[in-house]
């Protein structure tokens, strides 16, 4: 049975956790079929706006120092809204906008602010420029950006995934032609039904261009599976070309709660090759799929927990020849489990798997940080995003920053450079980590409340 309990923690962070992790879900599933197109238009009031956050952020004591090693922070860009995930590509950085609340608590439900575009010709002073996928109603938390070339567009294109925050409000992939970041193009919007694209990948493979998607729920609502592939060779027509979902293999997906036991795609990569898709898929763990034939993925296998394990796969990163994978645990026992939590309530921390043979992935390491592999509950200490670079890891963990690991001996990581913002304000004691994405010798961070920060590791 899936049920969503209704839980009203006193604690802000708390609250917006709880939010993100219910993925938007709204107890009415009326959906609409296409947004309006003057939903579209970027909204250059935003910028506007940084120079209030700049005000207000330096008032609060927002200049108050961060703790780092082996870290310099060398710029930072107020970006209005609330912050999901970070991209990079030539030059320019892509942030998203996520779920905050509650609104009886004066804190806007669903700003809707888009993915906003960051210029960071100038390090030390990135300038917002613009925002694409403004759409009233819904969070753009997920995005990427790659150079594609088919028959039907050569550029810079960005795919975002769309979730509704109200009934009515559209759900599925906005698609921009972002050859231009100050100048953007909307080409597209695929609706997904159900409860929106969560997060996705996009890749080309050929002569043809794929998004590998995240509609978690899915197979709760509809007869489509949670895990949709996406044809976009010509992204001014996208087309759904194949779906899986766990009764493909004959499982029947449940959701009693998420600290209980709960399946559901959260999201979707794929390989470099882009035969293969692979889906964290929370207390099931990472499944692989072969997608060589788009029309029918089919089940590789999948990571399993050893026993006892709270479960939680987030997300995930290929790495070293896409031989290794990294899975990310994103859980909130000490605030979500039995109160007060026991010992090993503790928070989602990294976990390494050789998958030379993705059929039978093997665990072969673990890393955590003090603070995740304890039970305390004045900010929140999960792992989030993993980033891998060669033999480097960059992890965004919420309160506890950024952490940068080396992976050259992946069944023992090694903690080499750590970032740990400031503090947002004296109400908000502690900024928290969404996303963090490596662009040339730059480490950028998103952090959840105004800043995307521009780091530099500095052995």
């Amino acid at each position: 049975m899936f049920t969503l309990a209704r839980v009203k923690p006193s604690r802000l962070l708390t609250v917006t956790v709880l939010l993100a992790l219910c993925l938007g879900l709204v107890d009415s599933i009326a959906r609409a079929d296409h947004p309006s197109p003057d939903r579209y238009n970027p909204d250059r009031r935003l910028i506007e706006r940084v120079e209030q956050l700049k005000t207000s952020t330096a008032a609060a004591g927002g200049q108050r120092a961060a703790r780092s090693r082996n870290i310099s922070q060398i710029g930072f860009a107020p970006v209005p809204g609330f912050n999901g995930d970070v991209w990079a590509h030539n030059g320019f950085a892509y942030v998203g906008t996520w779920v905050f609340g509650p609104p009886d608590e004066g804190f806007p439900f669903c700003p809707a602010t888009g993915v906003r575009i960051i210029d960071l010709s100038n390090r030390s002073n990135p300038t917002l420029v613009g925002a694409v996928a403004v759409i009233p109603g819904t969070t753009q938390e997920d995005m990427v950006v790659t150079r594609i070339g088919t028959r039907f567009f050569h550029g810079d294109l960005l795919v975002t995934g769309i979730q509704d925050c109200f009934p009515g409000a559209p759900d599925g992939i906005d698609i921009w032609d972002v050859s231009n970041p100050r100048s953007p193009v909307h080409l597209a919007f695929w609706p997904s039904g159900a409860f929106g694209v969560h997060e996705l990948y996009l890749f080309q493979r050929g002569n043809r261009a794929y998004v590998t998607a995240a509609t978690p729920f899915s197979e709760f609502v509809s007869d489509q599976g949670d895990f949709r592939l996406v044809d976009v060779t010509d992204p001014r027509h996208p087309v759904q070309v194949g779906d899986w979902g766990l009764r493909d293999i004959g499982v029947e997906p449940t959701c009693e709660n998420f600290e209980v036991f709960c399946t559901f795609a959260h999201s979707a990569w794929a390989n470099k090759t882009g035969t293969m898709a692979i889906l964290s898929y929370w207390d099931f763990g990472a499944v692989f799929l072969d997608i060589s034939n788009p029309a029918n993925p089919t089940f590789i296998g999948r990571t399993v927990y050893p026993a006892g394990a709270d479960g939680d796969t987030h997300s995930i990163w290929l790495a070293r020849g896409d031989n290794l994978l990294l899975t990310a645990d994103e859980d909130f026992s000490p605030v979500f489990g039995p109160q007060p939590p026991a010992p090993d309530d503790t928070w989602g921390f990294l976990r390494v798997w050789d998958v030379k043979d993705p059929a039978n992935p093997v665990q072969i390491g673990t890393f955590g940080t003090p603070n995740s592999l304890s039970t305390r509950a004045d900010a929140d200490f999960s792992i989030h995003n993993p980033f891998v670079r060669g033999n480097t890891a960059y992890l965004s963990w919420y309160a506890d920053g950024v952490r940068v690991i080396d992976i050259s001996q992946p069944s023992a990581p090694r903690e080499i450079a750590s970032f740990v913002p400031p503090p947002v304000t004296d109400v908000i004691p502690f900024q928290e980590i969404w996303g963090v994405y490596v662009d040339r010798d730059l480490i950028l961070a998103s952090g959840f409340f105004g800043g995307l920060y521009v780091l530099k590791h500095v052995p």
